[in-house]
Parts: C-alpha cells; sequence; structure tokens
C-alpha cells in the first residue's frame, strides 16, 4: 500500500483564507478608486492563493481507502509475524478492530471534522488471533502524513489475563483554531504484571458482541486450566 502523503497532509492542513481575502479587499478598493481596472490584479492573485490550495488536496473518502486498503491484510500480517499455520488460530474468528488514533503516537496527530466525522493523521488496525492455549495480539499503526509505522505483536497465555476493558472516552481537539469535543473507543487487556494493550477502533455491526464473546472464552479457558 502506498499512501498519498502530500495529499493527505493537504487535506488536515487548515484552508489559509486571512491572505487572499486581504488581497482581495486591497483589489475591490482600487476598483472603486482611481486606479480603475488595474484593481483585478490583485483580487486575480487572491483567487490563485486560495486555488492553490485546493491544488493536490486529499479528501475524506481517499483517506478512509488509504485506511482500508492498509489493514485489509492484517491477519495475513499477523500469521507471518508469528509464524503461525492457521489451523492453529482456528479456534474462533479473529477479532479485528480498526479506527482513527487519537492518542500520540510519534507525534501530535493532525486532526480535521468533515460533515461532522473526525479524522486523524494516524491510525490503528488490530487483530487478536485464538488458539487452544493462547491468544495473539497484533497491532498495526501507521501514519497517514509520513513513513512512520509501527508494530506490537504479543503471545498471551489465557491465565495471565486479568481484565478486557472497552471504553468511551472523550477529549479536546483542534482543527487550526477550531476547539472540538470528541469521542472514541478504546479497547484494552490488561495482563498479570500490570501490562496494557491498547487500541483504538470506531463502531461496526457486531464489534462488541465479538468482544463479549472473547471476555467468555477468557473465562472458560481460565476456569478449565485450574
Amino acid at each position: 500500500m502506498s499512501f498519498q502523503f502530500n495529499a493527505n497532509r493537504k487535506y488536515f492542513k487548515p484552508i489559509a483564507w486571512k491572505l487572499p481575502a486581504a488581497i482581495a479587499l486591497v483589489g475591490v478598493i482600487m476598483l472603486n478608486s482611481s486606479a480603475g481596472p488595474r484593481g483585478m490584479i490583485p483580487i486575480l492573485i487572491a483567487l490563485l492563493l486560495f486555488g492553490l490550495q485546493f491544488l493536490g488536496r486529499g479528501s475524506a473518502l481517499s483517506l478512509d481507502r488509504q485506511c482500508d486498503e492498509a489493514v485489509c491484510g492484517l491477519k495475513e500480517k499477523a500469521i507471518r509475524k508469528f509464524v503461525l499455520d492457521e489451523d492453529e488460530v482456528s479456534e474462533v474468528d479473529p477479532i479485528v478492530l480498526n479506527g482513527y488514533q487519537v492518542e500520540d503516537l510519534w507525534l501530535q496527530p493532525m486532526f480535521r471534522v468533515e460533515n461532522g466525522q473526525w479524522r486523524t493523521s494516524n491510525y490503528d488496525g488490530t487483530i487478536i488471533l485464538f488458539s487452544a492455549e493462547q491468544l495473539y495480539y497484533y497491532k498495526y499503526s501507521f501514519s497517514l502524513v509520513n513513513n512512520k509505522q509501527n508494530e506490537v505483536a504479543q503471545e498471551l497465555f489465557y491465565n495471565d489475563i486479568v481484565s478486557i476493558e472497552t471504553r468511551r472516552e472523550n477529549c479536546v481537539k483542534y482543527a487550526g483554531s477550531r476547539r472540538h469535543e470528541i469521542s472514541y473507543n478504546t479497547f484494552a487487556i490488561k495482563t498479570t504484571g500490570g501490562n496494557e494493550f491498547r487500541t483504538s477502533f470506531k463502531d461496526s455491526d457486531g464489534i462488541e458482541r465479538s468482544i463479549a464473546g472473547m471476555k467468555q472464552l477468557v473465562r472458560e479457558r481460565k476456569r478449565s486450566d485450574k
């Protein structure tokens, strides 16, 4: 998957309208003065400066498509990472959790709200695979505006899992100077020794039911091992 870094950066960058507006205003004043038609020159410059900001600018649809393509092979990535055969992790269907990441990964992610839906420049793709003895947690995080990527691959025995949590959290983000209060979902597995494996995810059909099934499976495995 090749990301369109330049177009994505432009998507998140707020449109600068103050300078073009000021130049256009000068042109309007000139049109109504002795300068006359020469006032069209700054107006045209203002239109050019404003229009150039849209040249090569990405879209929300393109951003979502890049994310979907980047995580569509998540299961294969995880199986290769853990050096598994697919039959080893066919105990139950895997759980897949995807979503734009709010929390810092490398740097504060870029942020934008469009049509009431927020997006950031960082994305998480997480899959959890299940065998008879343990689960395999694989998380692939990446930036949409530069070449930074990160992987977390962890094998967890059922007896080592202390809790599985989902939360609806709130935070404040800024798109330019505009303040937005947003909500987002997090999923976390806590283990003995105080370790925590945490990821962001978006709402999707059946995801809460899948997570509830995972909790039940872990409880059953822990009881059978006693």
